[in-house]
């Protein structure tokens, strides 16, 4: 495994701990374990959860399938 391959598994793993972040906080907002004014702010959002998760997931797969695509060109 290249020096540039294992730097990019490393971020990838680092960068899905901000979603999973984002939907427990707004579930435990959902779950009303916060205070009322820290409710109000973030409950409005917790239905955008699914679709940024989609949107973050979508372009993974897009950076992955890039990644494959340019080493196997490096190949040829």
């Amino acid at each position: 495994m290249t020096a540039a391959r294992r730097r990019f598994t490393q971020e990838f793993k680092d960068d899905r701990k901000v979603p999973l972040f984002w939907a427990v906080t707004l579930h435990n907002t959902n779950q009303d374990r916060f205070d009322e004014r820290m409710a109000r702010t973030l409950g409005s959002v917790h239905g955008w959860v699914p679709t940024i998760t989609v949107t973050v997931a979508s372009c993974i797969v897009v950076a992955v399938a890039a990644q494959l695509r340019l080493d196997v060109l490096s190949h040829l």
